[in-house]
């Protein structure tokens, strides 16, 4: 078995030298490209109508903040963060399209009542809008990509490191149909990935560079505070002198003042009603929370949740193991810090009855996985390589 993987490593090399580096990069995302097609553009267009679809056209259509005041807008504009709408809203006024004319969902119905009823959006809308959701999931796959090369310098290590995503049944069966925030929220963690093992050692401009993507980050979706809280965190732990202050500090003003300036709601009269604001939020997530704990199909318990949002658990300790020897490597403890708070602080607060939900915690999972992993397979590599190089010249 060995002796025919060392046959097709070898086959692969020789296969490789007969192209330029140029040639190897374009190949390798074609690759890619292609991939992301037969799996997350296959599964955009293949799935049905989803209840959700037609409550995010209207509050895509809506304005973020201003009147008519009414129910709804108010809803909308404290459910989420705006980034989301902004995006859209976006295409949908591309296209021409500023009043959708629909009932409504009524979520105490089933959805093939509503669907019955007429509470659909037509796949003229529909699909327009979940290729949004293709190119931000096609840019997280890019940045997964750019990031596992810069880390292992190696194309095809790179991109196998993407495989665990781009089949990734949560990723698959969620966020890639759903129009929502989900995909947005998959696409600026790994932005915020990728600025930290780029940029955020090349000193304040690098940390700043690392809060805008902070700012879109927690725009999209407010469990995108985790990973920025724990840069906070390694920023203030790891700085010296002033630097312990000013760089976590600077991670929390600007994506603050991003967030303020992308939901004008915010900004509408004073700072008590700002708190006012605040407070709702909390309020409409924990009711939602308890209508889908009220549910029999949602009631798990913690071990149930990280057994079906989480079901790499048995990894933990060979990975451990695994991901030890790469312990100092400039990009391990950002990327460690980065995937630990994705995946702990949203398995223990955010409920997850759905498929989607548990996204973030297998992409933060994976690709701690294989940067760790892909990067001792690179070194064993390089080591025996190296080993028979030097035997070979010792005849």
């Amino acid at each position: 078995m060995q002796a025919a993987v060392r046959s097709i490593v070898r086959a692969s090399m020789a296969a490789a030298k007969e192209f330029s580096p140029w040639s190897r990069s374009v190949i390798t995302l074609a690759v890619l490209a292609f991939l992301v097609g037969a799996t997350y553009v296959h599964r955009a267009l293949a799935t049905g109508p989803l209840i959700d679809e037609r409550t995010w056209v209207d509050r895509s259509l809506a304005p973020l903040w201003g009147p008519p005041y009414g129910d709804n807008i108010y809803y909308y504009a404290v459910h989420h963060p705006s980034f989301a709408r902004m995006v859209y809203g976006g295409v949908l006024h591309a296209m021409g399209i500023y009043e959708f004319e629909a009932p409504l969902v009524d979520y105490s119905k089933s959805a093939e009542w509503n669907f019955d009823h007429g509470a659909m959006v037509p796949l003229g809308i529909e699909t327009p809008l979940r290729l949004v959701n293709v190119a931000f999931l096609s840019g997280m796959i890019a940045l997964v990509y750019f990031g596992l090369k810069r880390i292992l310098a190696n194309r095809a290590l790179a991109a196998a490191g993407c495989l665990p995503l781009i089949f990734n049944s949560a990723i698959l069966g969620g966020p890639c149909p759903y129009i929502g925030t989900d995909a947005m929220l998959l696409f600026w963690l790994a932005a915020f990935w990728f600025t930290w093992i780029t940029l955020g050692a090349r000193g304040t401009w690098g940390v700043a560079a690392l809060s805008v993507v902070a700012g879109f980050l927690v725009s999209t979706k407010l469990n995108g505070a985790f990973p920025v809280a724990g840069a906070c965190a390694y920023y203030a732990a790891t700085g010296k002198g002033t630097q312990r202050i000013i760089r976590p500090l600077l991670l929390a003003a600007v994506p603050l003042a991003m967030f303020v300036a992308m939901n004008p709601i915010y900004r509408a009269q004073d700072l008590g009603w700002a708190v006012k604001v605040g407070k709702d939020v909390v309020r409409i997530m924990l009711e939602l929370k308890a209508k889908s704990t009220s549910k029999e199909w949602a009631e798990f318990t913690r071990a149930e949740v990280l057994r079906e949002s989480f079901p790499y658990w048995y990894f933990f300790i060979p990975w451990a193991a695994v991901a030890a020897t790469a312990r100092r490597e400039k990009w391990f403890a950002p990327t460690i810090v980065w995937a630990s708070t994705v995946v702990f602080l949203n398995w223990a607060l955010i409920y997850i009855p759905l498929l989607r939900y548990s996204a973030p915690i297998s992409m933060g999972f994976l690709v701690a996985f294989s940067a760790t992993g892909l990067t001792l397979v690179a070194r064993t590599f390089r080591e025996s390589a190296l080993g028979r190089e030097i035997a070979g010249g010792g005849r």
